[in-house]
Parts: structure tokens; sequence; C-alpha cells
């Protein structure tokens, strides 16, 4: 291939900017070897930038055999048919084609704007009603969900849920929440206790993520103690399943804490008299008071407590007249 032979891009990119590039076949390479330096010219040019979204980018290199004839793509950096618009001029001293300024549209069906048109059949309201056997289950608390598919697609559907209370027999039970609230720290046991209506009672067990957390024979009523860090960070559903001696049972509410980490800063409310610290806690975790009579100096360590749910307070147990400053923390 002849030393003097050259190859010009002029390229418009959307935006207006004209960015021209060439090169000459200075080193005395083939027909291959001279195209592939003139795609690297074009992606790696950067004044003006080629690389932006505004530009485009050489590619996809084929070569004849013998080699007398090279082709490659030109492909604008930017999807979309408007993007496609900006356009090259390759001239040469070699024979090219296409010639003039071209847009890049090669693909023109590819490009043109397109949408999905959804045909369904059938009613827009269809009202049934489900039988309902409450027998086999527990008395006590349970959710029913109802799932409904519109048609045109596995995901279009929709679920609503209802919140009912089963009672096919007297047995009955209550649950409460000792230690635990709507915001529990990671680091706390928390603490539960079952109350059955009856004393003919031959099971109680305590059921949240991943299944029994404990179970408790031949009681009445029994409390259960569970390290939250069995459990790990989140919302958790509580609930208890009492069984009766006869071997009906009985499902308790459903109760939801969420775990957390270590607390983010909190704001202290001052109330008196009596002096009384109060802010929001997690439940389970121990907090230090501490004070000072002067704000410049030292604080001590006046009390720790751990709050039971989410509500920490501490009342002043030394009142006097003397100017008192205060601070709450986590305690290590």
């Amino acid at each position: 291939m002849d030393a003097n032979t050259f190859i010009r891009l002029a390229v418009t990119e959307t935006n207006g900017t004209i960015v021209n590039l060439a090169l000459t076949n200075t080193a005395n390479a083939d027909l291959p070897t001279f195209a592939q330096s003139f795609l690297d010219l074009i992606n790696t040019n950067t004044s003006p930038n080629l690389q932006d979204s505004n530009g485009l980018a050489g590619e996809d290199l084929e070569t004849a055999n013998p080699p007398t004839a090279v082709q490659f793509h030109l492909r604008a950096r930017s999807p979309s048919y408007a993007a496609a618009q900006i356009q090259a001029n390759l001239t040469s001293s070699l024979s090219v084609s296409p010639t003039g300024a071209q847009p890049l549209t090669f693909n023109i069906h590819d490009l043109q704007p397109r949408d999905h048109l959804y045909i369904t059949a059938g009613v827009t309201n269809l009202p049934l009603t489900f039988a309902f056997n409450t027998t086999p289950l527990p008395d006590g608390y349970h959710e029913l969900a109802a799932v409904a598919y519109e048609g045109s697609h596995v995901r279009t559907q929709t679920r609503a849920a209802q919140n009912i209370r089963i009672q096919n027999t007297s047995l009955s039970a209550t649950f409460s929440i000792l230690v635990g609230d709507t915001n529990t720290a990671l680091e706390a046991t928390m603490q539960f206790a079952v109350t059955a209506n009856t004393n003919a009672i031959s099971k109680i067990e305590l059921f949240s993520t991943g299944g029994s957390l404990g179970v408790v024979t031949n009681q009445s009523s029994a409390n259960f103690s569970v390290p939250a860090i069995n459990l790990d960070l989140g919302l958790h559903p509580f609930y208890a399943i009492v069984t009766a001696n006869s071997g009906k049972q009985y499902r308790t509410e459903t109760r939801c804490i969420r775990l957390v980490g270590m607390d983010s800063p909190f704001t202290i409310q001052i109330t008196m008299p009596p002096t009384m610290l109060v802010w929001p806690a997690a439940a389970g975790r121990r907090y230090n008071i501490l004070g000072a009579t002067n704000a410049a100096s030292a604080f001590q360590v006046r009390d720790t407590i751990t709050p039971s749910n989410s509500l920490g307070q501490w009342t002043e147990t030394n009142p006097g007249s003397t100017q008192l400053f205060y601070q709450v923390r986590v305690a290590p």
C-alpha cells in the first residue's frame, strides 16, 4: 500500500460539535494494519471528545482474503434514534463506500419507537364466595389472604389480607411481652409470658422466625427468654400455641418486634419536679446516666438502667438546690 495513503473522518455530533480525524500511512503498513490504526485513533480521540455520549466508536473490523479490502462499523455511543443522527463523512485516497455525510441509521428498524399492546378478555369484576371450615385450625388469631390474578400476565396480581379470630371452644390464652418493644436492642434478652385460661394444658410453645423458640409442658402458664442475637437484625413475628390435654389448640395474636443495632443520637427531655430524664430507648439496652455540677468538669456515672420497652426513664434520687448537668449514653 502506498506510503502516502491517507484516510479522513469528519464527524458532526448531535450537539453540533465537528470533529476531524486524519491518518497517513507513514509506516508503510498493509491495509488491515492501517485500518486498525484508524479505528484506534477514533476510539482514543479525546480532543474534541468522541468518547462521551455524543460521540461514536469504530468496531467490527473485517478483512477480505486476500487482504485487498476491509470493512468496519461506526456506532453511536448512545442508544435511540436521536443519537443515531450523528453524521460521519469518510474520505480517502483509497476507494471508500458510502461517500458523503452519513447518519448512523443503517439499522433504522431497530431504532424506531415501538410499543406493546395487551389484549385481554374477561369480566372487570368477579365477586366470589369461599366456604372456609375453621374446625381443623387452632382457635385464636389467624391471617387470611386472597390473591387475585388479572390474567394478562403472571405478575398481574394483587393481595388482600384480613386478620380473624376463631373461637370454636372455650380455650384461650394471653400473650404478653415483658422485655421487648417496637425497637429492641440486639444484645437484649427478650422475655415473653403466656397464660392459658385453664389448668388442663399439655404444652405451650413459642414461635418466631425460623420456627419454635421454646416449649413448656404440663403448665398453664410459661415465661420464655429469647436472646435477640439468635434472630439477628430486622422485624420478627412472635406468637404462642397453647395445646390443651384434649388436643385442642389456641394460637395467640402475633406481636412484631424489630431488632436494632447500635443507637443513633437521641434527644433527652427533662421534666420536674421531681427531676426526670426521658428518652427514646431500645428495649433491653443498658444506658448509663451521668451527672456533674459543672458542665466543664468530668461527668460521673450516677446510675445504669435497662428499659423493658421503647421509653427510657430515670428519676433523680438525690434532689437538691445544686444545679446539675446530665448525660445519657449507651453503656459499654
